[in-house]
This record gives C-alpha cells, structure tokens and sequence, in this order.
C-alpha cells in the first residue's frame, strides 16, 4: 500500500482545525474586565480581612484552644466567596463554550491553583492544630500550613495584576481608576506578606518606641529599628516599582498601597498607633507628589531610578518627622535617625536599578573570532 504523504495543510484539514481553535483560544484568552477584576478586589478584602481579624485573634486572645472561631469563619468564609466567584469566571467561559486552560481568563491560572493550594493546606492546618495545638505569638509565622495559606492567598490576590500586565486594550498611561484593581492587588499580596514579617515590620511600633530605641547608646534597639525599616521600606516601595516598571504611576498610586500597609499594621497589633497610619497615609501623598515630579516609568530609566532612591527618603523623613513631633522630642543619637533614611535610598535605587537595568546590562556581548575563524556573517 502506497504511503500517504502528510503536509501541514492536510493534517490541519484532517482534525477539522481543532488545532487552530486551541492556538487561537491560547493567543486571545478571555478576560476578566474591569468590573470583574473589581470584584474580585472586593472580594479579596473580605478574604484579607478575615486573615487578619485572625493574626489578631492568634497574637491577642490567651486561651485560644480551638480550631472554630469566629475569626477563623471570617478567614474561610472570605476564601469561599473569592473561591466562588473565581470558578463563575470559569464556568462562565466554559459555558460559552471554550475548553480547559482556554476557560480560564488571563492572570486566573495561578489564582484557581492557590484556590485549590488552600483547600488543601486548610485541611492541613485542621490537623496540625488537632496535633499540635492552636500558635501564638511568633509561632504563628512559621507554621508550614501557615506558610502554605499564606503562599495560596498570594497567588488568589495577584490575579488581577497578571491580567493588566497582559491586556492589550490597557492604557500606556493608564488613570488611577483604571489601574486601581493591579494597585490594590500587588498592595494586598504584600501586606500578606508581611502578615509573616510582622516580627520585622516597623509599622507595628509605637512612636515612643522608637524613640527610646534611636536613643540607646548601646545601638541593639537602633540595630531593630534599621532592620525593620529595611524590610518595611521595600516591603512598601517594590510594589510601586513594579507598576512603574509597566506603567507610569498615577497620581493617587502610592497613597492606595501604602494605606493597605497601614491598615495591615493596625489590624495586627490592635495598639493605638492611629497616629502611624497617618503618619503613613500621608508619607503616601508625599510619595505621590515625588512620581507626580519625577514621573517614573518604563521608558525613563533615570527617573524610575532617582524614584527608587528619592521615593524611601520621603517615606522615612516624614515618618521620623511626625513620630518626634508626636513624642515631642528628637532621639539624642543624630546619625540613627539621619542615616537610616539614607541606607534605605540606597537599597531603593539598588532594586530600581536590577527592575530596570540599564540599556546595555542585558545585552549580550559580541565574540572577536578568533585568527582564522569566520564570523556568523560570513558563514
């Protein structure tokens, strides 16, 4: 029997292009839309709400013995109504008659994983608890089912960021409305985040703390204050350099993300720090008006940089001016309260710079052939 010669065209012919549906499903996948992506903000707040009305509960309440609580409910309820809303996106795809990954719209892949991440790493966290009991205080941050949430919840609140970062129909310059669902995205997964950071987050301390711990000769309390304020510091400045590095920021941007920060800070410790998320807030608004004068974005690599470093001095001067007028007195150790500002400019534009390298830091450098070799060119 005479072979049948396969071409391209004939095998295409053959499958009834069902190839070409898939390839044109994986090219033009749905979308979410601004009003869902919306939604699903909302619904990520009912979800980071509950996450942190349970830090609370861990770090405040002493006889917390078991696994139902109320802050628990507000935890798992939160995840069911986001878990709930992210499979009508998908059913609503396959109703419409698309099929398997082409059902999911761009930037849910990963969330539906953590949805399914924490179903399981919910039931895990039942059986560590039966076994070992219900955390407190630090331990709380390093337990694996924890940590497994967490990672889970990460992923759910990024959603929204993936798909702008792939919609072609989004702005070059998009307004703050318009970019408002990838802000609050990236500022709700980083303030989870530091849910596990919170031993190192400077928001957490009082004013008067910090003063007494810039003002301590023997430096171990100004050595906690700089650690804190290095991860908080980057923790608060790389989600506004992420988006810069898509978009230029607009204005209102960096006041949206770090207000996420101070609510996650005053939800933890339950203290009477109003005055740090005002002081925060605000720290926001000046961070704002610097990108308002810089405009930092990814076609002005300068400015993004001089954002990076500029943007952590503005942030720390006005959180250092307010908590010593609170206080109503200046640590006596000038060069911790001076420099560490500083330090965290120069880690600001250390990141902006690896962000958005310079033009030629990625290029590949060119060979000189060797003595009797030919060049690509010639060959």
């Amino acid at each position: 029997m005479a072979a049948i010669p396969l071409s391209a065209s004939h095998f295409r012919c053959h499958t009834g292009g069902m190839l070409d549906q898939v390839f044109a499903e994986a090219e033009d996948p749905p979308r979410a839309g601004y009003a869902g992506n919306l939604l699903t903000i909302a619904f990520s707040m009912w979800l980071l709400g509950g996450l942190l009305t349970d830090v609370w509960a861990h770090n405040n309440v002493p006889k917390l013995e078991t696994f139902f609580t109320p802050w628990h409910a507000a935890l798992y309820s939160g995840f069911l109504a986001t878990a709930a809303w992210i499979c009508w996106l998908v059913r609503r795809q396959l109703m419409a008659g698309r099929r398997g990954m082409a059902a999911i719209p761009a930037g849910y892949a990963l969330g539906g994983f953590g949805v399914c991440l924490f179903i399981v790493a919910g039931a895990g966290d039942l059986t560590w608890h039966t076994i070992f009991g219900i955390e407190r205080n630090s331990r709380i941050l390093f337990s694996p089912t924890h940590l497994l949430l967490v990672t889970a919840i990460i992923l759910i609140f990024t959603s929204p960021l993936r798909d702008a970062l792939t919609d072609p129909a989004l702005p070059s310059a998009p307004s703050l409305r318009r970019l408002l669902p990838a802000a609050l995205s990236i500022a709700f997964a980083t303030a989870t985040l530091m849910v596990l950071l919170q031993y190192a987050n400077l928001l957490v301390q009082s004013p008067g703390e910090v003063v007494a711990a810039l003002s301590q000769t023997n430096r171990i309390g100004a050595t906690t204050i700089g650690t804190e304020m290095i991860i908080t510091n980057l923790a608060m400045l790389l989600p506004l350099l992420m988006l810069a590095r898509r978009w230029p920021l607009p204005l209102g941007t960096a006041t949206v993300v770090y207000t996420v920060f101070g609510i996650q800070a005053e939800a933890v410790r339950a203290v009477n720090t109003k005055i740090v998320f005002g002081t925060i807030v605000l720290a926001g608004i000046g961070v704002d008006l610097l990108a308002r004068w810089l405009r930092p974005g990814p076609s002005a690599r300068r400015r993004f940089w001089a954002f990076g470093a500029l943007a952590p001095v503005v942030t720390w001067g006005i959180y250092f001016a307010v908590t010593f007028v609170t206080v109503g007195r200046v640590p006596s150790i000038v060069e911790f309260w001076t420099g560490m500002p500083i330090v965290a400019g120069l880690l600001g534009l250390a990141f902006a710079a690896l962000l958005l390298p310079g033009a030629g830091a990625l290029a590949r450098p060119e060979r000189t052939p060797e003595p009797g070799e030919m060049s690509e060119a010639q060959s």
